[in-house]
């Protein structure tokens, strides 16, 4: 549950660190070290629904807190109600599945979008 936050936290650590050996000992970041300050930034001013949410669910946050109507108004949902990990798998792979049969629906008597169709059924 709270590995996002986790992941969240590194890549903003990291960042502060870096900065922090450039500012001490005037360090210029090779590209690998350039990324990891990008990927904080990116922590830090992203979105990023499964973090925020993981703040109420671990009930680090209390759901009552005004910080839950700013969630509700970005992810247009509750923090419970935010998808979790297998449900973000599942869509994606609703979602894949769609665009599979899309791009081959128009195809008359091809046997793999009828294929395709009945995996889709499936999920």
């Amino acid at each position: 549950m709270v590995k996002p936050l986790v992941n969240i936290g590194v890549s903003l650590r990291l960042r502060f660190l870096q900065q922090a050996r450039e500012a001490i000992y005037n360090h210029h970041p090779t590209p690998a070290e350039v990324k990891v300050i990008k990927r904080g930034n990116e922590a830090a001013h992203r979105g990023n629904g499964l973090a925020d949410a993981a703040l109420f669910k671990a009930q680090l946050v209390d759901e009552d807190h005004a910080l839950a109507r700013v969630f509700r108004r970005l992810y247009r949902c509750l923090p419970t109600e935010y998808l979790n990990t297998n449900e973000v798998t599942m869509l994606s792979k609703i979602l894949d599945f769609e665009a599979s049969v899309m791009a081959v629906k128009r195809v008359k008597d091809n046997s793999a979008s009828a294929s395709l169709r009945e995996s889709h059924l499936d999920l």
